[in-house]
């Protein structure tokens, strides 16, 4: 189950480092996401898992940060997941847990 929930861990850190930098995310200070960090961290997560659960691939690839899309294509990352993260195209519920921002990037615990 630790292991279940590191790799989802991780993988959304990967991917999630395309969040938009609006308002939100201008100024990044260590500590505690803000409640409206929160909510838009989750919301991005939530949407590319239900992409990756419906195999929607261009769609979940789309929502990765574009240094990810950089190196890894299209087919790569289909492969990747459907290799390595069978845990997210299988995902019937997400729950989230704490959210903080370190080193200029979120970090979200998913249950």
């Amino acid at each position: 189950m630790k292991f279940k929930k590191l790799i989802t861990t991780c993988l959304a850190l990967v991917l999630l480092s395309a969040c938009s930098t609006s308002s939100p995310f201008k100024s990044l200070t260590a500590g505690p996401c803000s409640g409206e960090q929160k909510q838009l961290v989750s919301a991005h997560i939530s949407s590319q898992i239900s992409a990756i659960s419906k195999q929607d691939w261009p769609l979940a690839y789309s929502f990765a940060a574009k240094s990810f899309q950089d190196s890894v294509d299209l087919t790569s990352f289909e492969r990747i997941i459907t290799r390595s993260y069978q845990i997210l195209i299988n995902n019937k519920e997400i729950t989230f847990g704490k959210c903080q921002i370190e080193n200029s990037g979120f970090f979200k615990r998913l249950l």
